[in-house]
């Protein structure tokens, strides 16, 4: 990591996110991060910062919710008509959005 995150970059990476997704196991839905004062974005830079640093990240940025979805105009109930969905946490979307501007 040559160089660390900011406040700005959680701050655009937030507010390039579309409102009423589903949320993953910790329920924090995207507009309460969108709409948060500033320095909620710079306590987030901060954690990635701390990542970074130690390698210690927090459960949030690697758990996921698998919800398989029926594939349209297939038989319903079949194993291989379902097709696999991961809900992941808020902080690690946004962390996926700030890596893949920074590549």
């Amino acid at each position: 990591m040559s160089q660390p995150f900011l406040k700005e970059e959680v701050s655009e990476a937030v507010h390039k996110m579309k409102n009423n997704r589903s949320p993953s196991i910790n329920q924090v839905k995207v507009e309460l991060i969108k709409y948060a004062p500033n320095c909620i974005h710079g306590f987030i830079a901060e954690i990635y910062n701390e990542v970074a640093k130690t390698g210690i990240y927090p459960s949030e940025l690697n758990d996921g919710v698998l919800c398989p979805l029926q594939k349209s105009e297939l038989k319903i109930g079949q194993l291989e008509n379902l097709r696999p969905i991961i809900l992941h946490s808020t902080l690690r979307k946004i962390l996926a959005i700030i890596m893949m501007k920074r590549r």
